[in-house]
């Protein structure tokens, strides 16, 4: 009964008002971590007492505390939706709010007796800048005939790229003759049976906003018969004869959520974005000599 006492007086001491958040300009309640000067700023894991730890993340990913307080002072309450409930271990204060573009995001304050973790979401059903996609795909093509791919991050916001499990989605090469308007079959070196695995969290990597990753970078092989062949990600180009061609990725994102390895459960971040991307069209020759 006395935990019992501790665990509300907690749930108390969080759930703010909207009239207090109102006062001191709009602004979501700072932790009482943040506020407090540290001789390590970067410190994740912050005990307040000998026996509470702190954590900060941001889209399920672990943050510096400066780095947290940094994104916080971007956001702005939305005073007509909060709430607060009671967990098993402690309790969890919800707040709405938004940032001066419109971008939507939900504030979770999660404590108990031995931890606080301070966890800032962005709301997957509000477009990131009113964009179909945060990402870019850029194909090119070298004298050489090396065909290479990166895709960038154009958001604002770190976006998870699912990258480490690339056969579930790859991103798929097409190949058109220009001479006979054909479109290349490539072979599919995919193991199906391996397909039916859920994603990991490690098969996801976290890009930064402005940053990009390489793709692939495949070099077109000529044969002794003179014909070329290319392999891309889990694909197999074969028998591509000298001439004209054009080339462009399609790329599809589906996979919003992975398998955690202790729980077994799906767990889904947030900002995964879903949908089909293509990218530029480059155009090249496979010379006879």
């Amino acid at each position: 009964m006395r935990n019992f006492y501790i665990i509300i007086a907690i749930f108390i001491c969080h759930s703010i008002s909207a009239a207090d958040l109102l006062s001191s300009g709009n602004h979501l309640p700072m932790p009482e971590s943040i506020k407090t000067k540290s001789t390590n700023d970067d410190t994740q894991n912050k005990q307040t007492d000998i026996n509470k730890k702190v954590n900060f993340y941001i889209d399920g990913a672990k943050v510096s505390r400066s780095e947290f307080k940094k994104q916080m002072k971007k956001i702005t309450l939305l005073e007509e939706t909060k709430s607060a409930y009671k967990t098993e271990n402690g309790g969890v204060t919800e707040y709405d709010a938004a940032d001066s573009s419109g971008a939507r995001y939900r504030y979770e304050l999660e404590h108990g007796l031995d931890f606080e973790n301070y966890n800032l979401w962005h709301i997957p059903e509000e477009p990131l800048l009113n964009v179909t996609t945060p990402w870019q795909i850029s194909l090119r093509i070298s004298d050489d005939l090396v065909i290479s791919a990166s895709i960038k991050n154009v958001s604002e916001y770190q976006q998870y790229l699912l990258f480490h499990h690339n056969c579930l989605q790859p991103f798929i090469l097409n190949l058109l003759n220009e001479k006979t308007g054909e479109i290349i079959k490539a072979s599919d070196l995919r193991d199906y049976s391996a397909l039916t695995d859920n994603a990991t969290e490690t098969s996801f990597i976290v890009i930064a906003p402005g940053d990009s990753i390489f793709i692939e970078s495949r070099p077109m092989i000529k044969d002794e018969d003179g014909a070329y062949h290319l392999k891309w990600d889990c694909f197999n180009f074969e028998k591509l004869h000298p001439g004209r061609y054009s080339a462009w990725i399609l790329w599809q994102s589906s996979v919003d959520r992975w398998q955690d390895s202790k729980t077994r459960e799906m767990v889904a971040p947030g900002t995964i974005w879903l949908g089909d991307i293509e990218s530029n069209k480059i155009k090249f020759t496979l010379p006879v000599n």
